[in-house]
């Protein structure tokens, strides 16, 4: 249990380190917010691999809300958001024909 509780922590820290960068990133690269949102999208599709790789290895994990939840947060979340990003980032190029 104590493992748990460190591998916990870990991916506690992680998020607290995470989610200062993404609201620095957002207001630093303001102006060129397509770019800001593929970097957060990225860093959140990174958090949920990071998730699922850190918990895959404990013998119950099917059994864990927290490994649950952080397929959610990759499959249904954080992948889908970044496509759309992606998507919406390459119409943008291609319509303002800037590359």
């Amino acid at each position: 249990m104590a493992v748990l509780r460190n591998k916990f922590f870990k991916i506690f820290l992680v998020e607290l380190v995470l989610v200062p960068v993404v609201i620095t990133l957002f207001v630093t690269l303001s102006d060129q917010k397509k770019i800001a949102a593929l970097i957060a999208g990225s860093l959140f599709v990174a958090l949920g691999v990071f998730i699922i790789s850190f918990l895959y290895s404990d013998k119950k994990r099917f059994k864990r809300i927290t490994f649950w939840a952080a397929l959610v947060h990759l499959f249904v979340i954080s992948l889908p958001m970044l496509a759309m990003r992606a998507i919406q980032s390459i119409i943008y190029l291609w319509r303002s024909r800037s590359w």
